[in-house]
Formats: C-alpha cells, structure tokens, sequence
C-alpha cells in the first residue's frame, strides 16, 4: 500500500463518528453540561426541553465513547455549540427531537463535521434559489412526474447542503456556486464547499432526512458510523 494511503487510513481508523437520537422516553441533561447558555439560545418552554434532551444526548453520546473527563458545552457567539476537549467535535439538529453527531479522534484534533436533519412530513420546502440553475434543471423534470417525489429530492439536498455548510462553519447566508448534492436519491458522496472537500451521508430515520458531513479525508469513518437511540 503506498505510504500516502496508509497515512490516510491511519487517520480515518482514528475518528469515530457517533449518531444519536432521542425517542420518547428520553429525558432531559442532568445539570452541568451547558446550562448557562440556555436562557439565551430558547425563548420557549418547548425549545429548553429539546436543548435539554440534546444534552442528555451529548452526555450519553460521551458516556458511549469512554470520554474520562466530562467537557464543557460551549456556544460561538453565533449559538453554535461545541465542546471543550479538542479530540471531540459535536453538531446539533433538531426537527420534533434533538440529533447529535459526536467524533472522537486520538489523533489530537477532531475533524470538522456537520448534521442536519429534515422532516419529510413537515410542510415546509426548500426555495428555488438555494439550488443551481443545473439542479432547477432537474428538479423541474422531476416536477412532472410527481410532486411528491420533488418534495423528497428538495428535501434530500437541501440536507446534504446544510450538513456541509455546517461541517465548514459558513451556514446559508452563502451557497458556494459548485456545491453539489449529486444524482437524484444519492444517499452517499463528496462535496467541495469554499475550497474545502467533504464526505457526506444520508440517512432516513423514522420520516427524517439525516445528513452526516465530515471532512473528506476521514471518509471512512463516516461510512462507519453508528446510530444509537438514547433513553
């Protein structure tokens, strides 16, 4: 095996990435993990449960991983979390329950990722203008045939690209004029945002689009992920 391609297993062997999600009868974070944010990233009752589940997540996805020393949950001033430890990295999303994706790396720092989650029974959709005149191409030959079927496709990319977008850092505010969520009902593949190349994956979860995004050289573990229900 050439010494690059070792080097690059090497890395991806080192990150381990970890999906959780929350049912029913999972509760609440218990105090300690990222309460002193919370008054100013949820207005809402209802918004404070699912941030307080999303922490259970995160101390449950923690627990999983073997992490011997509890880190603190951060927020940018922007609200997005992180964790304290640099060998962990961490990304939210929520629908009607919180989503965590966890990777841990022995290699001193963890790769950037990124998750986002869709309803496919909610009623909102996608607008033209987050896509590419190639892809409005598509979607419109896709119009004609079933528009149930479009809602899915626009659904399906509009989650790859925010788990991109998430994993570089940059949100919507900006699309880069050549990120590309691939051939219709792509479930897995690569993306470049900005200059930076990404692996991304595509999961349906109880009527939910989930994308997992990382940076590219760590594909592997991406295609090695797993999924655990936290309750």
């Amino acid at each position: 095996m050439p010494l690059v391609a070792a080097a690059a297993e090497t890395r991806d062997m080192a990150a381990r990435l970890l999906l959780l999600t929350a049912n029913a009868r999972t509760p609440a974070a218990t105090p300690g993990l990222g309460v002193r944010d919370e008054e100013r990233l949820c207005r809402y009752t209802a918004e404070r449960l699912l941030h307080r589940q999303a922490r259970f997540l995160v101390q449950h996805g923690l627990t999983l991983l073997r992490v011997p020393i509890l880190p603190e949950l951060l927020s940018s001033d922007t609200g997005k979390p992180f964790l304290s430890l640099p060998g962990l990295s961490l990304s939210l999303s929520y629908t009607h329950k919180p989503f965590c994706l966890l990777c841990q790396t022995d290699s001193g720092t963890a790769p950037a990722i990124g998750l986002d989650c869709l309803s496919l029974r909610a009623d909102f959709l996608p607008p033209a203008r987050f896509f590419s005149a190639a892809e409005q191409d598509i979607l419109d030959r896709l119009a004609i045939l079933s528009p149930m079927a479009l809602g899915r496709e626009l659904l399906r990319r509009f989650c790859i690209y925010e788990a991109i977008l998430k994993a570089h850092g940059s949100g919507l505010a900006r699309i880069p004029a050549d990120l590309d969520a691939g051939k219709t009902w792509k479930r897995i593949g690569n993306a470049r945002a900005w200059g930076k190349d990404y692996a991304w994956r595509l999961l349906a979860l109880e009527h939910t689009y989930v994308c997992l995004a990382v940076e590219k050289e760590h594909e592997a573990a991406l295609r090695k992920a797993e999924v655990r229900t936290a309750s």
